[in-house]
């Protein structure tokens, strides 16, 4: 079962062996709730969160991406939008490459989640980045994601 890395946002808390995370007072802080994968992420194999709870009081709460920056040597930006080199991220419905959009509409929108949905992320060995809401393939949301430093560590802004 995959885990998350130990070092992450000021404002979570880990638990369950590391498979879950959790906001350590989700109704009056927002940011500073980043989590990354323990280890980087294989090709071609999906990686699923699943949101347990949820505080609608925030918008664009829930992030979900890959970055080529290792955890244990980075410094968290307050959010995964804030990742300026190597990464992709989905915010809301766009997606976003080192801080900047590349595509305005893609997919099912983030923040219309509700608890107990799932959302997954798989790059293919041939470089493209797929996102999964509830189990269905949104599509590619980028390509020619490169591999020279490593496979992507998955990164998220928590929810809670």
């Amino acid at each position: 079962m995959a885990t998350f890395h130990r070092k992450t946002g000021t404002f979570i808390s880990l638990s369950n062996n590391n498979t879950s995370a959790s906001r350590n007072n989700p109704t009056t802080e927002f940011n500073n709730g980043v989590i990354m994968s323990n280890e980087p992420l294989c090709d071609d194999v999906l990686f699923e969160v699943r949101i347990n709870k949820k505080v609608n009081s925030w918008s664009g709460s829930i992030e979900i991406g890959v970055t080529t920056c290792d955890p244990s040597t980075f410094t968290f930006p307050s959010s995964a939008t804030g990742f300026r080199e190597g990464t992709w991220v989905m915010l809301g419905s766009s997606i976003l490459k080192d801080g900047q959009s590349i595509v305005e509409e893609y997919g099912q929108d983030l923040d219309q989640l509700n608890e107990m949905d799932t959302v997954g992320i798989l790059r293919t060995s041939s470089g493209s980045l797929h996102f999964y809401i509830n189990g269905i393939d949104q599509g590619s949301a980028a390509s020619n994601l490169p591999n020279k430093s490593g496979p992507p560590w998955l990164c998220s802004l928590t929810w809670s």
